[in-house]
């Protein structure tokens, strides 16, 4: 075998080597949720990057096919002249509403709202009781499935305990109840936990099961007693109780279905007649309060519309890559990295030494040395965006995989191996202590390599 390709042989399988170990120590970082914020950042410039070169189809209206519902919210104008600019709302316009919108016969009903007792004697209370009954009305006599938000939390016995019996009311009634928690990455809301019983997770868990209701579902622990009902107090967060135990098990929201959907502001007089309500799943909500309004990657939402983006994502949600697909990927990935940034940062160097040994020549070695810095970070910047649109495409299939971490993790360890082999300093071909240098890194490294070979093959 000729020089040339014994050289190469050994530069490939030094690539391989460290694209490996890098993978490893990667997939334990991730494991244990230490590059969250990495994949929240990957996660939203592939969407973006979805979004912008239409890598996914738009949703029709048949909600049959696609999952997209119909939100109707309280805007400005309607909480202004119906309710008198007045919270809690006003429990007599609120039932107004619901019946106009139950006489076109949508399958299921979501309400992010708060329709619990609030303080007694406030006049936008009258009404409790005939509300109460039109939604147990809706359940058992007009067949359409109704959940609604869980109360806010009370701090005060007596409001506390009456919460708790009207829930239990509704419960008995066939009412659903759901959390509205929305889940923020780095301020954003990207992802939905499906372990958590929320508004969509709740509605979509019936239309799929015939009425079952998911597991550790707010009515379900309203029928094992108040100790069981903690999130009616202020001490209560779901997230503690309820949350996913990775982050891998949190989803990406659909990016289409949240741009897809559109707000109706709920009108006095009617429900627009033109819109295909039969049959549809319907959220009403608010949008004229600040509080509830969430960033996304197309600005403000209120809550009502991502909690019926993450009904329609859970008609396909996506899936994580497993852990052996994602490692293979990974050390692909790596090697072809490692291979490209290695050449890249060797001629930086190379211009750079010429650059520092001078002998009056200074403007060329300049230029290339800056040349080949500027090179660098734009073959990084051009190849993230490349897999980025990648884990976009991937995103349309209904999977995601985030390479930002191995691509970073190569372009590093190649800037400083690189810096540590200056050419005028030593032979370009010079492999002498290379193996010993392998062999007390694997030492090193040998508890994270056992523990990421562990998760690869035995964590699900």
């Amino acid at each position: 075998m000729s020089p040339s390709l014994v050289s190469r042989a050994r530069h490939l399988a030094h690539h391989a080597y460290v694209a490996t170990v890098l993978a490893l120590a990667i997939l334990v970082l991730e494991h244990n949720g230490w590059l969250n914020w990495l994949d929240s950042i990957s996660l939203r410039t592939a969407l973006a990057v979805k979004d912008v070169h239409g890598l996914a189809l738009p949703y029709p209206k048949d909600e049959a096919s696609t999952g997209l519902p119909l939100v109707f919210v309280v805007a400005d104008k309607t909480f202004e002249t119906d309710f008198r600019q007045e919270t809690p709302l006003d429990r007599r316009v609120l039932r107004r509403e619901l019946e106009r919108i139950a006489a076109y016969k949508p399958a299921r009903l979501v309400l992010d709202l708060d329709l619990s007792p609030g303080p007694a004697g406030a006049p936008s209370m009258a009404g409790q009781v005939e509300l109460d009954a039109l939604l147990v009305e809706l359940v058992q006599n007009q067949s359409i499935e109704v959940i609604t938000a869980t109360p806010f939390p009370a701090a005060n016995e007596e409001l506390l305990k009456d919460k708790f019996e009207w829930m239990a009311k509704l419960c008995k009634g066939g009412v659903r109840f759901g959390f509205s928690d929305i889940y923020l990455s780095q301020g954003l809301a990207l992802r939905y936990a499906p372990s958590i019983p929320s508004l969509a997770v709740v509605a979509y868990g019936e239309s799929r099961t015939h009425g079952a209701e998911p597991q550790a579902a707010p009515c379900e622990l309203v029928r094992k007693g108040p100790e069981k009902a903690a999130f009616l107090s202020t001490a209560f967060s779901p997230e503690i109780q309820f949350a996913s135990p990775t982050f891998r098990e949190q989803l990406p929201l659909d990016s289409v279905a949240l741009r897809s959907i559109a707000a109706k502001q709920i009108k006095s007089d009617q429900v627009d007649s033109d819109l295909p309500v039969t049959g549809r799943t319907v959220f009403l909500g608010s949008s004229y309060d600040p509080r509830d309004a969430f960033l996304t990657i197309y600005g403000p939402q209120p809550g009502v519309v991502l909690h019926a983006a993450t009904y329609a994502t859970m008609r396909s949600p996506p899936t994580q890559v497993s852990h052996v697909v994602a490692f293979v990927f990974d050390v692909l990935l790596g090697v072809v990295a490692a291979a490209l940034f290695g050449w890249s940062w060797r001629h930086y160097n190379e211009s750079s030494a010429s650059l520092a040994v001078g002998h009056g020549k200074v403007f060329r070695p300049y230029a290339l040395t800056r040349l080949w810095l500027g090179i660098n970070f734009l073959l990084l910047i051009g190849w993230l965006l490349m897999l980025f649109s990648w884990s976009a495409v991937l995103l349309r299939l209904h999977l995601w995989s985030n390479p930002g971490a191995m691509v970073i993790g190569v372009f590093v360890k190649s800037l400083l191996a690189s810096r540590s082999s200056v050419p005028v300093a030593l032979p370009h071909n010079n492999h002498t202590g290379t193996g010993e240098v392998m062999l007390l890194d694997l030492i090193l490294l040998s508890p994270v390599l056992v523990y990421g070979l562990w998760i690869l093959f035995f964590s699900h």
